[in-house]
C-alpha cells in the first residue's frame, strides 16, 4: 500500500513539473507583444558607427570568438545572468542586436523594448548572413 501511494505522489510530481515551462529569465519577462525593428545589413553597416551605438552579440563565447562583428560586445542570451547584465546597460542608447540568424535576437531585442530600452534594432538574418555578405568579423 505504501509502494502505490508512494508511486501515485511521484507520478503527480512528476506531472505538475511537465507542465510547468522551464524558462530563462529573459524568456520568461519578455513582452511578446513588443514590436521587434528589423534591419537590413545596409542599414545596420549605416547605424554601426554613429554616436551612442552599441553593437550587441547575444550568441554564446564559442560563437562570439570564432568571429564576430567589429566593435561588437557580447552577453550572452543563453546564460543565466542574461537579464542582469542587460539592465545594466544605459536605456538611453541605441542598440543593434545580432545573433546567428535571428531568432536569439529577436527575443532578446523583445526583452529590452519590454524593459525600458528605447531604441533597439535587430539585424535581419544574423551574422551567419553578415559573414557571407560581407566577408567583414573580427576574431
Amino acid at each position: 500500500m505504501k509502494s502505490f501511494k508512494f508511486h501515485i505522489v511521484l507520478i503527480l510530481t512528476v506531472l505538475i513539473c511537465s507542465l510547468t515551462p522551464v524558462l530563462s529569465s529573459a524568456q520568461h519577462i519578455a513582452d511578446s507583444s513588443k514590436k521587434v525593428n528589423v534591419i537590413s545589413q545596409k542599414k545596420f553597416k549605416r547605424q554601426m558607427n554613429k554616436e551612442n551605438v552599441v553593437i550587441l552579440d547575444v550568441r554564446t563565447p564559442e560563437e562570439y570568438n570564432s568571429g564576430n562583428i567589429p566593435g561588437s560586445i557580447l552577453i550572452n542570451y543563453k546564460d543565466s545572468t542574461f537579464a542582469k547584465q542587460v539592465n545594466a546597460l544605459d536605456k538611453n542608447k541605441h542598440y543593434l542586436v545580432y545573433c546567428k540568424s535571428g531568432n536569439r535576437s529577436n527575443k532578446a531585442t523583445q526583452y529590452m523594448l519590454s524593459n525600458g530600452f528605447k531604441r533597439v534594432d535587430q539585424l535581419e538574418n544574423g551574422y551567419a548572413k553578415w559573414e557571407k555578405s560581407s566577408g567583414k568579423s573580427s576574431n
